[in-house]
């Protein structure tokens, strides 16, 4: 989950450098991520794709984005999503879902760690070259 929040920041810095503007708050991944130049969207596509090549599936922006939101809203709190089950049902629930492939369709959050990651390391690395910083060392994000 920090790693989640890690990215929103680097994603809502990257909005602040383009726009010098403080006034993207929430959690809508989507909408900053599409309120950035095409050209700062195509470059940070273009570097995370980099870093994990067919292993990291950015085809779909908004799913992965969405993913990625979803994942930070709902799993701060993911006790309350099952707060009326038992342990033995939740297990069972997991169970079932795992003899049926994990089809991440199922799936009450998809975290994206492929995805995350590459798009982290793509943030840092505009951040970096936007401020004309040394090297970000991204396996610590």
């Amino acid at each position: 989950m920090l790693s989640i929040f890690g990215f929103e920041l680097l994603l809502k810095c990257v909005y602040v450098l383009e726009y010098n503007d403080l006034s993207k708050d929430g959690h809508n991944y989507w909408k900053i991520w599409n309120s950035l130049p095409e050209s700062a969207r195509k470059t940070l596509k273009s570097n995370a794709k980099s870093r994990f090549g067919s292993y990291a599936d950015y085809s779909d922006m908004a799913k992965v984005l969405n993913d990625l939101e979803d994942a930070f809203t709902r799993s701060r709190y993911s006790y309350e999503l099952d707060k009326t089950k038992t342990n033995v049902e939740i297990n069972e629930r997991a169970r079932a879902w795992i003899e049926r492939g994990a089809p991440a369709d199922d799936a009450k959050f998809r975290f994206r760690p492929n995805e995350r990651m590459g798009l982290v390391y793509a943030l840092a690395r505009y951040i970096q070259e936007r401020l004309g910083l040394e090297e970000i060392d991204v396996l610590t994000l």
